[in-house]
């Protein structure tokens, strides 16, 4: 067997969190594995009975928290059980409006040069849409960024084309398309080098969102 571990802890703090909300995704093909709440110490476990080496995508989320997903390689199964730790610190937002805090959108994807959300970015977005109901009072900017090849003209086109790929399918789910406000920012706001496609471009195409009332 292999065994998930983890603790949720509040950021600030670092008390436990309890029942916070863990989903376990097959990163394959986004199906969901297993839905778990922490303990009154914060912990939370999952067993991988007779697991083949995988990628897993796993969440956790509470109210008032920005929620945080992390990819989990899962090694092959052995004769002894094997351990596999994975921890979450959820912060507070503390700052709301347009100078507030930006969370990176880790896992969305889109077609190249397009705003075709891929179907890998379910999970992420799934997550977005259920702290947005879990929070009813939160109004959100959703920003698109991209690294800075073509124009700037052209990648603010881009950017917001993504960004509003994101609040259309956010409405689809039911919420309000007055708590989603769309913006394209292109290349204006790098947070790696362009020099590098690995640790820069790449990091650089980006879906962020902030919290601009609550």
């Amino acid at each position: 067997d292999v065994l998930l571990k983890g603790k949720v802890i509040d950021f600030n703090t670092g008390k436990p969190l309890t029942n916070a909300s863990i989903e376990i995704h097959n990163a394959t093909d986004n199906s969901l594995i297993s839905s778990l709440t922490s303990d009154n110490q914060g912990n939370y476990e999952y067993n991988f009975k007779k697991s083949n080496r995988n990628l897993y995508i796993v969440s956790a989320q509470k109210e008032d928290f920005i929620y945080k997903t992390e990819k989990v390689s899962v090694p092959n199964a052995t004769t002894q059980t094997q351990i596999v730790y994975q921890n979450f610190a959820l912060k507070q937002p503390k700052k709301v409006g347009q100078n507030s805090a930006s969370y990176i959108l880790r896992n969305i994807y889109f077609d190249f040069d397009k705003s075709v959300i891929l179907p890998v970015s379910i999970v992420e977005l799934e997550k977005l849409e259920k702290m947005l109901k879990n929070n009813p009072n939160w109004t959100v900017e959703i920003g698109g960024h991209t690294d800075n090849k073509g124009s700037d003209m052209y990648n603010k086109q881009l950017s917001l084309k993504r960004s509003q790929a994101v609040v259309k399918y956010l409405i689809t789910r039911g919420i309000s398309s007055t708590r989603l406000v769309p913006k394209g920012y292109g290349e204006e706001f790098p947070i790696a080098s362009n020099d590098d496609e690995i640790d820069g471009r790449e990091i650089n195409r980006r879906t962020e969102f902030k919290i601009l009332s609550k």
